[in-house]
C-alpha cells in the first residue's frame, strides 16, 4: 500500500489519510509501540506517528529519520525500544535509531531472496533466508546487541552549533552532522529530548524564550531548511 490509512472499526472508509509517505514503492511495516506508530518503507526512512484519541486528526505525523539502508523492511520491538530490519546491498542489518547505529550485519545475498525472521518473547531474534539453494538460520540476541551504553554521548557525529536557553542556563539545545537538535539538562538531570527532521546537517541553532513556560528553537541546516 502507498498510504498509511486511518479508519473506524465497521466503517468502509479511511476518516484520515497520509499518501506517498514512503513513496510510490509504499509501506513495509507498521507497527504500534509505546504510545507512538512506527512506519518503514523503500525509501530509506523511518517514521512516526503519534495517537490522539480526542480527534479531530486521530494521528499526528511527527517525524521522518533517514536509515542507512535503502530499504526498511520490517519494525521490531526490542528491550529498549524499536530496531528497523532491513536490507543494505548484500547485508541483512539491523539499525537501532536510539544509538543511531547498526547493531547487526548478516551476509545474506540482498533482500531479493526469500526471507523470515521471530522476535521470541526473550528477545531472541531468528534470521531464516535462502541463499545457493539452502535454508540459512542465524540466532541473536538482542539484549546483547543493543545494550545501552554506560553515559550516551550527545550526539553521534560531529557537533556544529550549541545555545544555552534563556533563563534556564542548565538546559543546552545543539545540532550535529548527524542531522538531529538535542536539548540537554547540562547538570544530567534530565534525559536529552531529541528533534528530528532535517534532511543533512544542522549548521544553526537559535532559542527564543517566548513566556515563562514556552521555548521557541529555530534550527537551520543544509539544502537550505529551515524548522521550528
Amino acid at each position: 500500500m502507498m498510504k498509511v490509512n486511518v479508519c473506524l472499526e465497521m466503517s468502509q472508509k479511511p476518516i484520515q489519510s497520509f499518501p506517498r509517505l514512503h513513496s510510490h514503492l509504499g509501506v513495509s511495516s507498521l507497527v504500534s509501540h509505546a504510545g507512538y506508530i512506527w512506519s518503514t518503507g523503500r525509501d530509506g526512512t523511518l517514521r512516526r506517528y503519534q495517537l490522539n484519541h480526542n480527534g479531530p486528526n486521530f494521528l499526528s505525523y511527527l517525524s521522518a529519520d533517514k536509515l542507512p539502508m535503502e530499504w526498511g523492511a520490517r519494525v521490531l520491538v526490542g528491550p529498549h525500544g524499536v530496531l528497523v530490519l532491513g536490507f543494505l546491498e548484500h547485508l541483512c542489518v539491523l539499525w537501532d535509531p536510539i544509538q543511531s547505529r547498526l547493531v547487526l550485519e548478516v551476509e545474506c545475498g540482498g533482500g531479493h531472496r526469500s526471507w523470515d525472521y521471530h522476535v521470541n518473547l526473550s528477545f531472541q531474534l531468528t534470521l531464516v533466508f535462502i541463499k545457493d539453494k539452502q535454508v540459512h538460520l542465524s540466532h541473536h540476541d538482542l539484549k546483547q546487541l543493543v545494550r545501552l551504553p554506560l553515559k550516551a554521548g550527545l550526539h553521534s557525529k560531529a557537533l556544529n552549533c550549541a545555545r544555552l536557553v534563556p533563563g534556564r542556563c542548565s538546559l543546552l539545545v545543539s545540532g550535529s552532522e548527524d542531522t538531529t537538535v538535542r536539548v540537554t539538562a547540562v547538570d544530567g538531570g534530565l534525559d536529552s529530548a531529541v528533534m528530528r527532521g532535517h534532511i543533512s546537517s544542522v549548521r544553526a541553532v537559535a532559542v527564543c524564550l517566548m513566556d515563562p513556560q514556552r521555548t521557541l528553537v529555530v534550527s537551520g541546516g543544509g539544502r537550505a531548511e529551515l524548522r521550528v
